[in-house]
Formats: C-alpha cells, sequence, structure tokens
C-alpha cells in the first residue's frame, strides 16, 4: 500500500515538473514562435550524405527537422494516414506534412498549452492538432497508417498502455516509426516489450553518435537563446532539458551509458 502510493506521489510530482516547463516554455515563446521543435536532433555522419533542402524559417531548427526527416522517412508516407503521439509544438508535424506528403497528419499532445499553440502557429490542409493522451488515444481502431512517436515516450507513466494503444489504431501491416532514448542497461527491455507487445521490430538501430554530432552543432544557438529568453534562475533547468554539452544527459549520451534508439516498428497484416 506504502509503495503504490509512493509511486503515485511520484508519477504526480513528474507530471507536474513537466507541464510546468512546457506551459512555461509556450508563454515564453507566443509571440514570434521561434521554438517549433524540442528534440535532441539528428545528423548525419556520412560525409556524401545529402543536405537536406528547408524552408528559410525551418533552418533554426534544421537538426531537430532532421531527426523528423531520418526517423519519418523510413517509410512512404505519402497520401497515407498518420498520427504523431506526443507532437510538443507542432513543428515536426508540419515538416513531415509539407515534405512527405501523407493524405492527413495528425499531432497529439497531452499539453492544452502545446495544442493551443500548435492550433495558432500552423494552418495547412490535412493538418490538425488535438489534445490525447498516449495511453488513451482518442480515435477509433484501423485509422491510421503510420504512428510517429519521437523523444516522447520516456515520460509515459504506463508504457505498456501506450503500445496498446498503437497496436489498436493502426491499421494492418500499418508501422509505429520511433526515436527516444533509454538508459543502456533498459534497451534489451526495451526490444523485449515491442516484441511482447506484439509489433514486428524491423529496424532498431541506436544513433547516439548522430545525435551527439546534432547537439555539439546545435549547441551555440541553444545557449543564446536560453542566455536571452530565460531569467538566470531557471536557465540551468532549461540548460539540462536541452541536453547541452556538459550536461548529464549529454555526458551520458556521449560515453553510451543512454543509447538513443530508432525503431521501425510493423503491426502483422
Amino acid at each position: 500500500m506504502r509503495r503504490r502510493l509512493s509511486e503515485r506521489i511520484r508519477l504526480a510530482l513528474k507530471h507536474m515538473m513537466v507541464k510546468a516547463q512546457y506551459e512555461y516554455l509556450n508563454k515564453l515563446d507566443k509571440e514570434d514562435k521561434q521554438i517549433r521543435l524540442l528534440n535532441y536532433g539528428y545528423e548525419p555522419i556520412s560525409p556524401d550524405a545529402p543536405r537536406l533542402e528547408l524552408l528559410p524559417e525551418e533552418e533554426s531548427n534544421r537538426y531537430a527537422i532532421q531527426l523528423y526527416h531520418y526517423v519519418a522517412g523510413a517509410v512512404d508516407l505519402a497520401g497515407k494516414d498518420v498520427l504523431e503521439v506526443g507532437c510538443g509544438r507542432g513543428g515536426g508535424a508540419a515538416f513531415v506534412m509539407r515534405h512527405f506528403r501523407p493524405r492527413i497528419m495528425v499531432g497529439v499532445d497531452l499539453w492544452r498549452s502545446s495544442v493551443n499553440f500548435c492550433n495558432d502557429a500552423y494552418d495547412m490542409e490535412g493538418l490538425s492538432f488535438r489534445r490525447g493522451n498516449a495511453e488513451s488515444l482518442p480515435f477509433p481502431e484501423d485509422r491510421f497508417d503510420v504512428v510517429l512517436n519521437i523523444e516522447s515516450s520516456h515520460l509515459y507513466d504506463h508504457i505498456e498502455a501506450f503500445y496498446a494503444e498503437v497496436l489498436r489504431v493502426l491499421r494492418p501491416g500499418g508501422h509505429l516509426l520511433f526515436a527516444d532514448f533509454r538508459t543502456k542497461d533498459r534497451v534489451p527491455q526495451l526490444t523485449k516489450e515491442f516484441e511482447e507487445a506484439g509489433f514486428e521490430v524491423v529496424r532498431n538501430d541506436t544513433i547516439n553518435e548522430n545525435v551527439l554530432a546534432a547537439l555539439d552543432l546545435d549547441d551555440e544557438r541553444k545557449r543564446k537563446l536560453i542566455v536571452e529568453r530565460l531569467p538566470q534562475r531557471r536557465q540551468e533547468q532549461f540548460s539540462v532539458f536541452a541536453a547541452l554539452k556538459g550536461t548529464h544527459i549529454y555526458e551520458c549520451i556521449k560515453s553510451g551509458d543512454i543509447e538513443y534508439k530508432r525503431y521501425v516498428l510493423r503491426k502483422p497484416a
């Protein structure tokens, strides 16, 4: 009884902390909407990799967009019905809609302030946003061809419920395109969880090198943004949130104590 109560308190505190961060960020960036994506980013390592062409207004978020390009580009999205669970500030969903041309792109996020931001910031045919819980998605069965989930799942209280919901809303043969980080000792369990939930693992890649390269290349911009936008008392908190050089999360990705994973998962036909 005491252990269950302690776990409920821990989860409640985690939700309060995350909600406070997102609501503060949405309030802070309400006017010019400069911060469109919040993931750690991705940078191709191969010198022969073609440079992704972006719109001028997307350039400041290049590395975070490149993670979406890498993850979402694993399957053909043209003409498909796509759902992003944990869409945040919507920049990734907007890029996917423009670049990959799905029939519809729906972004879902738990926080009302994020959904309000997205609905105010984007006006694209086929792109929409609504509030929803990853563990209880507000859609009927077999609704989507692809579900996208990027750097969000580590915050979920009941990850098995999320897997079950994704399988429920995916059409037979549909894909979950997933990217997130876990401590190194948790990675084998993550793969096992996908398989036990009922997914077929099509691809399983570790992309620490690419994520670290993106963090290095984007470090100066993010530091400048934090100093210019945030009061000093909040700068350390958001430096950790952004995984700036020298923070614990950055060093763990660098050492390999944390593995950043990309999975391509398929619902059996």
